[in-house]
């Protein structure tokens, strides 16, 4: 058996993405709800064994047009027919599968839908700080912001749905788009991803500042440093990246079993 070979014999949805579970039922309304994220974890994994082909590309592609916003270019759901709010993480995913599928139009099209102002009003509502979402509204309510993306009310502020304020999240989606971010964000980028993680942080922490690392590349000094940081604060916290996936998936989920980084 093999990375790819297990994927798809267990650990894949109807809509061609990664499930975190064995068997998915496929009688569900929907799949995974982070099948993006997952999916993009399994291309990484591929890329860095060698072992990412044309056919998992493709198939890749094949599993992000499903989760496409209809009517909506740039703008995803968690999964087909998904009716909960879009966040970062699986923004973070769109922007490595568009890298790693060599499918730089999804990103772009992405950051295409952002350029569309939406007004900051809301953005407070239903969060830890609700209490304060009326004065939030009347202080900052009408300020235009980009890079929103509310799968649930598209053109309105949802508090996760403004990406806008993880400006990693857009700098990934420009070098995926083929583009180059400016300088201010990459310098956001690296002291994201070089003090991402901890002994105490969610595996998820480290999941995602690696998918960063995977789609930024080593072709700036910049990108390389912060690659040389994230490792070796990697290794000495938590000790490898297949520790962070077991903590996550379980030792039994072929990306644990596979990963040899």
């Amino acid at each position: 058996m093999t990375l790819q070979s297990e994927i798809v014999a267990q650990y894949r949805d109807q809509n061609y993405l990664v499930s975190p579970y064995l068997e998915f039922d496929v009688e569900k309304a929907w799949a995974s709800g982070n099948g993006l994220v997952y999916t993009a974890y399994y291309l990484a994994l591929l890329q860095a064994r060698g072992e990412l082909t044309d056919e998992v590309q493709v198939l890749a592609a094949c599993g992000v047009f499903t989760c496409r916003k209809a009517g909506y270019p740039g703008l995803y759901t968690r999964a087909a027919g998904h009716p909960d709010q879009e966040g970062p993480d699986d923004y973070i995913g769109l922007s490595a599968i568009a890298a790693l599928a060599s499918r730089p139009e999804i990103a772009k099209e992405i950051i295409q839908y952002g350029q569309a102002p939406v007004l900051l009003k809301g953005v407070l509502a239903g969060s830890q700080y609700d209490k304060f979402s009326e004065i939030g509204d009347a202080l900052f309510g009408n300020i235009a912001v980009t890079y929103n993306y509310n799968n649930v009310v598209p053109g309105t502020m949802h508090r996760s749905s403004w990406l806008g304020r993880q400006p990693q999240v857009i700098a990934s989606l420009e070098w995926a788009a083929g583009l180059s971010p400016p300088l201010w964000r990459r310098l956001y980028w690296f002291v994201v991803v070089c003090a991402s993680g901890s002994k105490t942080s969610r595996t998820q922490d480290w999941m995602l500042s690696w998918l960063l690392i995977v789609v930024a590349g080593d072709k700036t000094w910049l990108n390389r440093l912060a690659s040389a940081i994230w490792w070796r604060r990697l290794k000495r916290n938590v000790g490898s990246l297949q520790t962070v996936f077991q903590s996550y998936f379980g030792p039994e989920h072929p990306i644990t079993k596979y990963c040899n980084i």
